[in-house]
């Protein structure tokens, strides 16, 4: 369905939301004059727009940041610059990435992140001429993994549009304290992605994309939202049905129309 249609069946929207979180394939696929439409009854609705790049930043057969592989990035980089097109078309102000998987034996850690630094800051000046952010999140196992490097990661960019974006399962599952990781990102952290990560048979925690209503993690995660300030909160579960999306809304806001 079309980001209109995915408002209207959930006719309490307005009640609990005013952003929505998109997949970078969702634009990727469209015109960018039925874009603009959209974002014109987006614009009415005072909803705004967030470009989710993850799902894609997966070396192969998507899109990277890195360079080990001869045109891959450049590929990439031209992918990434049309989506950013239709951005702004459809009003779309916020993009989130994430660092992919350590790189091959042959491509050593650190020119694997003066890569990254090199490639992302290249992002963030085709985003800042489209008046879009960058949200860098942390990606458990991974290469850079834990929300210290990635801070210290967006201070080597050194670019004005580049964010830290907290994801509270990712977070868990690497056992930091979010309230700390909060505090220490202060005003570079403008976006939190809430989820919950679950526990299999043997105790292992693992990144389930689960709902925070019916999670151990509830509390925790209740706690975060109150501390949370102005920071945007999406809910970034995966879920079965819109009564589970209704009831994590309720427990996060309060609000249960």
């Amino acid at each position: 369905p079309s980001i209109q249609e995915s408002v209207l069946l959930r006719p309490a929207f307005d009640h609990h939301f005013d952003t929505i979180k998109v997949s970078w394939r969702y634009f990727a696929s469209r015109d960018t004059n039925a874009l603009s439409v959209e974002g014109a009854w987006l614009d009415r609705k005072g909803i705004r727009v967030i470009a989710d790049f993850t799902d894609g930043l997966n070396h192969y057969p998507d899109l990277t940041l890195t360079d080990n592989c001869p045109g891959k990035w450049e590929r990439s980089r031209d992918i990434i610059l049309s989506v950013l097109e239709r951005l702004q078309a459809i009003g779309c102000r916020d993009a989130v990435i994430g660092l992919s998987r350590a790189p091959e034996a042959y491509f050593s850690n650190s020119e694997c992140m003066d890569s990254y630094i090199r490639n992302i800051r290249t992002l963030c000046d085709e985003g800042e001429a489209r008046s879009i952010r960058i949200h860098l999140q942390m990606r458990p196992g991974h290469m850079v993994k834990l929300s210290q490097d990635i801070l210290d990661l967006i201070s080597s960019v050194e670019r004005k549009n580049l964010f830290f974006c907290l994801n509270s399962s990712h977070s868990l599952i690497e056992g930091e304290d979010m309230l700390s990781v909060l505090k220490l990102a202060g005003d570079r952290c403008k976006v939190v992605l809430l989820s919950s990560p679950t526990k299999d048979q043997f105790g292992q925690t693992y990144n389930a994309h689960a709902p925070i209503s019916s999670s151990e993690y509830n509390v925790v995660l209740q706690g975060l939202v109150q501390v949370a300030g102005d920071k945007t909160l999406v809910l970034d579960a995966v879920y079965g049905d819109r009564d589970a999306e209704f009831r994590d809304a309720v427990l996060l806001t309060g609000v249960s129309l």
